[in-house]
């Protein structure tokens, strides 16, 4: 019999859509009166200039009600102002620029954020503009799980939800039959 600790996570890492020049990637976002407000980084390969309209990018709630951006803007909170942000950029230098989403709820999580129709996964919401994001209550670990696999059966025990969707067990390894 062989007895290991086991560790598993379920954490998303940072995503980052590639477009014409560059990538974008989202730096947070955060509720904000009437909606929420994502702040986005766009980092260039190169120089040049490029516009990015309110309609390029969406989001889906937790709920699955998807809303096009409605107002965007360069900098932080209260810049979205206008339909679309015209950059100049410079290889390497990252950009800020923000887009404004009409929602009736406040979420703490989106299921998706959309940028130019590619998706960008499971983004936390914070409360306000530089709050942390609501952490997600762990989920409860299993008390006992069996699983059947190969040359070794192992049952997991003492399971103990951790941050972040990870739980910690201990493994007990037979051999299979």
């Amino acid at each position: 019999m062989m007895i290991m600790g086991l560790m598993f996570s379920a954490n998303a890492f940072a995503q980052n859509i590639g477009v014409e020049d560059g990538s974008i990637r989202v730096q947070q976002c955060y509720v904000v009166t009437d909606g929420v407000q994502c702040d986005f980084l766009f980092t260039a390969t190169k120089n040049g200039s490029k516009i990015f309209g309110v309609s390029d990018f969406d989001v889906v709630s937790p709920d699955g009600r998807s809303t096009k951006g409605t107002l965007a803007g360069l900098g932080g909170p209260g810049s979205a102002s206008g339909y679309s942000v015209n950059l100049n950029y410079y290889a390497g230098t990252p950009i800020k620029f923000s887009i404004f989403f009409v929602m009736t709820e406040k979420p703490t999580r989106l299921a998706v954020v959309g940028v130019f129709g590619k998706p960008i996964n499971n983004v936390p919401v914070a409360a306000k503009y530089g709050a942390a994001p609501v952490a997600a209550a762990p989920a409860p670990a299993p008390a006992t799980v069996v699983l059947k696999s190969g040359p070794y059966n192992a049952v997991l025990s003492n399971c103990k939800a951790g941050a972040n969707g990870t739980a910690t067990c201990i493994a007990t390894l037979t051999p299979s039959k």
